[in-house]
């Protein structure tokens, strides 16, 4: 017989009955025969037909056979797993152990790989995704700026603002002017009727550019659309830039972590306990076997014995 205990480090209970389900399983005991004859180990030739696997075993008694042979179990707590063989070599418990033990420790990296894989696949995918988002709204934004015609609505408005203010004192300079001449000449005259048309112009011009920032006509390139209103689509895309932006950050930190993740290994089968060649076997136990044999024949004795006397009296 031999013994073993593994630790899954970084790993809870669960993992260990992973373990133990593997090691107890099919999928063992054919990994097991391509290095072994298990058959031939489990039927070696001793004539104990009760404790032997007979050698025209199916695949399905083989199994049965191997499960009660082979015990596993696991502290849910640690995660720590023991493991115990029983064949009818020393040597042969001592291969068997050290062959599950890297066997199982395949399977846990196999697991780990794949799983590392798949998060590693969708990190991957979301950061795509992200960045596809991102060139998105760039260009969005970069097409609302060009539609609207300018590329800050806030320093444009401003912008208007001060024309306005311009315009508005170049208007009362031009008023005072109407008036003061209107008193002294007549209403009609060239230069008031040149006046009144400047006027009337710098009105319009003021009227354009009110409108352009609060409501009415105005673009460029959009008459139907004002400042106000290009400023609210601009924001939006804007906010939906800076969003896009968090996201795709988010996701490249993300896959940075899986990359890194990846390239170490999680979760690993550590020897607490090493497989050792046994000195003394434990089955079968001589000295139980050896009391049974002898009460079971001082039993059957006694039962001929009490026979024999009671058909000798009877004879009698």
């Amino acid at each position: 017989m031999a013994s073993i205990s593994s630790i899954l480090s970084g790993t809870k209970g669960q993992d260990g009955l992973i373990v133990a389900d593997y090691v107890s399983s099919g999928a063992m005991l054919d990994a097991l025969n391509s290095k072994f004859d298990v058959r031939k180990m489990f039927s070696p030739g001793t004539r104990d037909f009760i404790a032997e696997l007979p050698t025209d075993s199916s695949r399905e008694k083989v199994l049965k056979f191997w499960e009660s042979h082979v015990s596993v179990s696991v502290n849910r707590t640690s995660g720590l797993v023991t493991m115990k063989i029983r064949t009818f070599s020393p040597n042969d418990s001592l291969a068997l152990s050290n062959a599950i033990l890297e066997l199982s420790e395949g399977m846990v990296n196999k697991l780990t790989h794949r799983n590392e894989v798949d998060a590693f696949g969708r990190a991957e995918d979301e950061m795509h995704l992200s960045r596809e988002k991102l060139e998105r709204a760039t260009a969005s934004l970069r097409d609302a700026r060009n539609s609207a015609g300018v590329l800050d609505v806030t320093i444009t408005a401003k912008a208007y603002a001060d024309v306005v203010s311009q315009l508005r004192l170049n208007l009362s300079k031009i008023e005072q002017d109407i008036a003061a001449m209107t008193k002294v000449g007549s209403a009609t005259a060239p230069q008031v009727i040149a006046l009144r048309n400047r006027a009337s112009a710098l009105k319009d011009q003021i009227q354009q550019y009110e409108n352009s920032i609060a409501g009415g006509a105005i673009n460029i390139k959009d008459p139907n659309q004002n400042l106000a209103q290009r400023a609210l689509e601009l924001n939006q895309k804007e906010l939906e830039l800076k969003i896009a932006q968090e996201e795709y950050a988010s996701a490249v930190a993300e896959f940075e972590k899986v990359r890194l993740t990846s390239q170490q290994q999680q979760a690993y089968l550590v020897p607490y306990i090493t497989p050792n060649l046994v000195e003394e076997s434990n089955y079968p136990k001589r000295g139980l076997v050896l009391s049974i044999t002898v009460a079971i024949s001082l039993l059957i004795w006694s039962a001929f014995a009490g026979l024999a006397t009671l058909v000798r009296d009877h004879m009698a």
